[in-house]
C-alpha cells in the first residue's frame, strides 16, 4: 500500500472505533453495552497499533535512505535520475492520444 493509504487506513479504523465507543452509551441494555463498548475499544486498539507501525517502519525506512545517500551519494543521484525518467514515461503513457 502506499504511505497516505496506510496513515489513512489506520485512522479510518480509528475513527470507526471513536464512532463504537460513542453508540455504546446510547444502548439501554448494560451487557450489550458493556460487549460493544469492548469490541469498540479492540478496534480503536488496533487502529492505534496499525498506525504505529506505520509509523515505525516509515521512520526506519527514512533512516535507512538517509544513511545509504551519506555513504553513496553517487547512487542515490543515479537512483533520483532513473526515477525522474520514469515518472516522465508514466506520464506520458498516461496522456490521451491526440486525435485529428
Amino acid at each position: 500500500m502506499m504511505p497516505g493509504t496506510e496513515v489513512s487506513l489506520a485512522l479510518i479504523i480509528i475513527s470507526l472505533g471513536v464512532i463504537g465507543v460513542i453508540l455504546s452509551f446510547s444502548l439501554t441494555d448494560k451487557r450489550k453495552s458493556q460487549i460493544s463498548l469492548i469490541l469498540a475499544g479492540i478496534i480503536v486498539l488496533v487502529g492505534v497499533v496499525r498506525f504505529g507501525q506505520h509509523s515505525l517502519s516509515r521512520h526506519r525506512w527514512n533512516r535507512r535512505m538517509k544513511t545509504y545517500s551519506q555513504e553513496r551519494p553517487a547512487d542515490m543521484e543515479a537512483l533520483k535520475k532513473r526515477l525522474q525518467e520514469r515518472a516522465q514515461e508514466n506520464k506520458k503513457a498516461a496522456e490521451p492520444p491526440k486525435t485529428k
